[in-house]
Protein backbone atom coordinates (compact mmCIF):
# COMPACT_ATOMS: atom_id res chain seq x y z
CA UNK A 1 0.00 0.00 0.00
CA UNK A 2 1.10 2.96 -0.98
CA UNK A 3 1.07 5.97 1.72
CA UNK A 4 2.85 8.65 0.15
CA UNK A 5 1.33 11.91 0.24
CA UNK A 6 0.36 13.14 -3.17
CA UNK A 7 2.46 16.67 -2.67
CA UNK A 8 5.23 14.26 -2.69
CA UNK A 9 6.71 13.04 -6.26
CA UNK A 10 7.33 9.29 -6.24
CA UNK A 11 9.48 7.87 -5.44
CA UNK A 12 12.39 6.05 -7.74
CA UNK A 13 12.17 2.44 -6.93
CA UNK A 14 14.76 1.41 -9.00
CA UNK A 15 18.22 0.75 -6.72
CA UNK A 16 20.03 2.65 -8.57
CA UNK A 17 23.59 4.70 -7.58
CA UNK A 18 25.20 6.61 -10.58
CA UNK A 19 26.04 9.81 -9.66
CA UNK A 20 23.64 10.98 -12.38
CA UNK A 21 20.49 9.59 -10.33
CA UNK A 22 21.72 11.33 -7.44
CA UNK A 23 21.75 14.18 -8.57
CA UNK A 24 19.01 13.89 -10.64
CA UNK A 25 17.31 13.32 -7.47
CA UNK A 26 18.90 16.44 -5.48
CA UNK A 27 17.63 18.38 -8.59
CA UNK A 28 13.87 17.32 -8.31
CA UNK A 29 14.01 17.73 -4.70
CA UNK A 30 14.96 21.23 -5.11
CA UNK A 31 12.28 22.29 -7.71
CA UNK A 32 10.09 20.64 -5.00
CA UNK A 33 11.38 22.90 -2.33
CA UNK A 34 10.98 26.15 -4.30
CA UNK A 35 7.44 25.46 -4.58
CA UNK A 36 6.75 25.44 -1.33
CA UNK A 37 5.12 21.90 -1.42
CA UNK A 38 3.91 19.88 2.16
CA UNK A 39 3.82 22.71 4.11
CA UNK A 40 1.57 22.52 7.31
CA UNK A 41 1.55 19.37 10.17
CA UNK A 42 2.29 16.45 9.39
CA UNK A 43 0.90 13.21 10.45
CA UNK A 44 2.49 10.99 13.52
CA UNK A 45 6.05 9.39 12.16
CA UNK A 46 6.00 10.78 8.23
CA UNK A 47 9.61 11.54 7.42
CA UNK A 48 10.34 14.83 5.67
CA UNK A 49 13.30 16.41 4.48
CA UNK A 50 14.84 19.31 2.66
CA UNK A 51 17.75 19.77 0.93
CA UNK A 52 20.13 16.94 -0.32
CA UNK A 53 23.53 15.62 1.05
CA UNK A 54 24.84 15.61 -2.41
CA UNK A 55 24.02 19.29 -3.24
CA UNK A 56 25.62 20.38 -0.61
CA UNK A 57 28.62 18.06 -0.33
CA UNK A 58 30.04 18.40 -4.46
CA UNK A 59 27.96 21.79 -5.58
CA UNK A 60 28.36 23.71 -2.68
CA UNK A 61 24.95 24.25 -2.04
CA UNK A 62 25.42 25.23 1.63
CA UNK A 63 22.81 28.14 2.50
CA UNK A 64 19.71 27.13 4.79
CA UNK A 65 17.34 24.91 3.54
CA UNK A 66 14.50 25.20 6.82
CA UNK A 67 14.93 26.82 9.93
CA UNK A 68 14.28 24.38 13.08
CA UNK A 69 12.34 27.04 15.02
CA UNK A 70 9.46 26.48 12.18
CA UNK A 71 9.65 22.41 12.41
CA UNK A 72 9.49 22.76 16.54
CA UNK A 73 6.15 24.42 16.18
CA UNK A 74 5.01 20.79 15.95
CA UNK A 75 5.42 18.82 18.68
CA UNK A 76 7.75 16.09 19.39
CA UNK A 77 10.08 16.98 16.62
CA UNK A 78 13.39 14.56 15.69
CA UNK A 79 15.47 15.73 13.03
CA UNK A 80 19.32 15.57 12.03
CA UNK A 81 21.65 17.40 9.34
CA UNK A 82 24.15 19.97 9.06
CA UNK A 83 24.27 23.30 10.25
CA UNK A 84 23.52 25.75 7.41
CA UNK A 85 27.35 26.35 5.59
CA UNK A 86 28.23 22.69 7.28
CA UNK A 87 29.11 24.83 10.25
CA UNK A 88 28.61 21.94 12.80
CA UNK A 89 25.57 19.58 12.94
CA UNK A 90 22.58 19.57 14.20
CA UNK A 91 20.35 16.86 16.02
CA UNK A 92 16.73 17.13 17.78
CA UNK A 93 15.22 14.78 20.16
CA UNK A 94 11.50 14.98 21.54
CA UNK A 95 11.94 18.69 20.47
CA UNK A 96 15.01 19.53 21.87
CA UNK A 97 18.13 20.53 20.11
CA UNK A 98 21.65 20.62 20.60
CA UNK A 99 24.20 22.28 18.08
CA UNK A 100 27.84 20.66 18.06
CA UNK A 101 30.67 22.62 16.92
CA UNK A 102 34.29 22.48 16.86
CA UNK A 103 36.10 24.89 19.44
CA UNK A 104 39.77 25.03 19.52
CA UNK A 105 40.71 21.24 19.65
CA UNK A 106 37.45 20.39 21.10
CA UNK A 107 34.03 21.26 20.49
CA UNK A 108 31.02 22.73 21.42
CA UNK A 109 28.00 22.09 22.38
CA UNK A 110 24.43 24.29 23.07
CA UNK A 111 20.92 24.25 22.57
CA UNK A 112 19.42 26.56 20.00
CA UNK A 113 16.17 26.10 17.17
CA UNK A 114 17.72 29.74 15.67
CA UNK A 115 19.20 28.46 13.07
CA UNK A 116 18.68 26.52 9.50
CA UNK A 117 20.13 23.34 8.22
CA UNK A 118 21.84 23.08 5.20
CA UNK A 119 19.61 20.34 4.46
CA UNK A 120 17.88 17.91 7.15
CA UNK A 121 15.55 14.85 7.28
CA UNK A 122 13.28 14.74 10.08
CA UNK A 123 9.56 13.48 11.81
CA UNK A 124 7.18 14.34 14.69
CA UNK A 125 6.44 11.60 16.98
CA UNK A 126 5.59 10.66 19.93
CA UNK A 127 4.69 7.12 20.63
CA UNK A 128 7.98 4.57 19.83
CA UNK A 129 8.41 0.97 20.40
CA UNK A 130 11.07 -0.03 22.82
CA UNK A 131 12.71 -3.50 21.92
CA UNK A 132 16.15 -4.77 22.92
CA UNK A 133 18.43 -4.95 20.25
CA UNK A 134 19.88 -8.45 19.81
CA UNK A 135 23.43 -9.66 20.68
CA UNK A 136 24.22 -9.94 17.11
CA UNK A 137 23.74 -6.47 16.49
CA UNK A 138 26.18 -4.27 18.23
CA UNK A 139 28.02 -1.75 14.97
CA UNK A 140 26.24 1.02 12.90
CA UNK A 141 26.79 -1.83 9.66
CA UNK A 142 24.95 -4.37 12.25
CA UNK A 143 21.87 -2.13 12.73
CA UNK A 144 21.55 -1.18 8.86
CA UNK A 145 21.06 -4.66 7.76
CA UNK A 146 18.98 -5.31 11.02
CA UNK A 147 16.37 -2.63 10.49
CA UNK A 148 14.74 -4.26 7.63
CA UNK A 149 14.07 -7.22 9.66
CA UNK A 150 11.84 -5.53 12.39
CA UNK A 151 10.38 -2.45 10.14
CA UNK A 152 8.81 -4.00 7.47
CA UNK A 153 7.54 -0.52 5.84
CA UNK A 154 11.98 0.14 5.28
CA UNK A 155 11.59 -1.99 2.10
CA UNK A 156 9.42 0.71 0.54
CA UNK A 157 9.21 4.13 2.94
CA UNK A 158 12.22 5.81 4.10
CA UNK A 159 12.02 5.07 8.66
CA UNK A 160 12.91 7.14 11.70
CA UNK A 161 14.49 4.77 14.46
CA UNK A 162 16.50 5.47 17.39
CA UNK A 163 18.93 3.98 19.40
CA UNK A 164 19.43 4.45 23.63
CA UNK A 165 21.94 3.16 25.85
CA UNK A 166 26.08 2.99 26.24
CA UNK A 167 28.47 3.09 23.89
CA UNK A 168 30.84 1.22 24.00
CA UNK A 169 32.72 2.83 21.58
CA UNK A 170 31.69 5.63 19.34
CA UNK A 171 33.60 7.15 16.59
CA UNK A 172 32.04 10.61 15.06
CA UNK A 173 32.85 14.33 12.78
CA UNK A 174 31.72 17.30 13.22
CA UNK A 175 31.96 19.45 10.29
CA UNK A 176 33.96 22.74 10.26
CA UNK A 177 34.58 24.16 7.30
CA UNK A 178 37.91 24.88 5.77
CA UNK A 179 38.61 28.48 4.57
CA UNK A 180 36.67 29.36 1.35
CA UNK A 181 34.23 26.88 2.51
CA UNK A 182 32.88 23.37 1.06
CA UNK A 183 32.64 23.70 -2.92
CA UNK A 184 33.09 20.29 -3.50
CA UNK A 185 33.70 16.21 -1.80
CA UNK A 186 37.55 17.22 -1.13
CA UNK A 187 36.65 20.27 1.20
CA UNK A 188 33.42 18.11 2.57
CA UNK A 189 36.35 15.53 3.47
CA UNK A 190 38.67 17.91 4.83
CA UNK A 191 35.94 19.56 7.01
CA UNK A 192 35.15 16.43 9.06
CA UNK A 193 36.76 16.42 12.37
CA UNK A 194 36.93 13.56 14.21
CA UNK A 195 36.43 12.70 17.27
CA UNK A 196 35.81 9.15 19.54
CA UNK A 197 33.99 8.36 22.66
CA UNK A 198 34.02 5.18 24.77
CA UNK A 199 31.72 4.08 27.78
CA UNK A 200 28.99 7.05 27.79
CA UNK A 201 25.52 6.97 27.59
CA UNK A 202 23.74 8.15 24.40
CA UNK A 203 20.98 8.57 22.71
CA UNK A 204 20.97 8.56 18.71
CA UNK A 205 18.59 9.41 16.32
CA UNK A 206 18.97 8.16 12.61
CA UNK A 207 16.59 7.86 9.21
CA UNK A 208 16.97 4.51 7.00
CA UNK A 209 16.09 4.62 3.63
CA UNK A 210 17.10 2.25 0.80
CA UNK A 211 16.07 5.77 -1.69
CA UNK A 212 17.67 8.19 -1.14
CA UNK A 213 21.27 8.09 -0.82
CA UNK A 214 23.26 11.07 -1.62
CA UNK A 215 19.80 12.69 -0.80
CA UNK A 216 19.38 12.59 3.50
CA UNK A 217 21.63 9.43 4.07
CA UNK A 218 25.11 9.23 2.53
CA UNK A 219 26.06 8.62 -0.71
CA UNK A 220 27.43 5.13 0.68
CA UNK A 221 24.87 4.01 3.16
CA UNK A 222 21.29 3.51 4.15
CA UNK A 223 20.78 5.29 7.32
CA UNK A 224 22.17 8.50 8.71
CA UNK A 225 22.79 8.76 12.54
CA UNK A 226 23.39 11.23 14.88
CA UNK A 227 24.02 10.96 18.55
CA UNK A 228 23.97 13.38 21.63
CA UNK A 229 25.75 12.13 25.13
CA UNK A 230 23.15 12.03 28.00
CA UNK A 231 24.39 14.79 29.76
CA UNK A 232 24.61 17.00 26.26
CA UNK A 233 27.99 17.93 26.53
CA UNK A 234 29.00 16.19 23.05
CA UNK A 235 27.35 15.41 19.75
CA UNK A 236 27.91 14.83 16.03
CA UNK A 237 27.81 12.71 12.55
CA UNK A 238 28.03 8.73 13.79
CA UNK A 239 30.54 7.42 11.77
CA UNK A 240 30.47 4.31 13.51
CA UNK A 241 29.83 2.30 17.08
CA UNK A 242 29.96 -0.76 19.33
CA UNK A 243 26.95 -0.59 21.97
CA UNK A 244 26.18 -2.12 24.89
CA UNK A 245 24.45 -4.78 25.35
CA UNK A 246 21.46 -3.38 27.36
CA UNK A 247 20.81 -1.19 24.41
CA UNK A 248 17.58 -0.35 22.88
CA UNK A 249 16.00 0.39 19.53
CA UNK A 250 12.92 2.63 19.05
CA UNK A 251 10.91 2.37 16.40
CA UNK A 252 7.78 5.01 15.75
CA UNK A 253 4.51 3.48 16.35
CA UNK A 254 1.97 3.43 13.01
CA UNK A 255 3.97 5.42 11.40
CA UNK A 256 1.62 7.04 8.37
CA UNK A 257 3.97 7.23 5.34
CA UNK A 258 6.22 9.46 3.93
CA UNK A 259 6.66 13.54 2.53
CA UNK A 260 8.47 15.88 1.49
CA UNK A 261 9.17 19.33 3.03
Amino acid sequence: MNLTPRCSPPLDRKHERPRVVIARRAFAIAAVLSLGACRGPAPEGVVRWAGAQHAAVHDGDVASKVRLKDLARQSHLYAIGPVEGLQGEIIVVDGKPTIVTVDGPGFRTRESLDLGAAFLVWTHAKAWTRAAIPPHVRTLDEVEAYLPQVAPDAATEPVAFRIEGLARNLRFHVLNPPPGGVRNSEDHERSKIRGEIRDRPVRMVGFYSTEHRGVFTPATSDVHVHFVTDDGTLAGHVEDFEIDAGASLLLVENAAGTARN
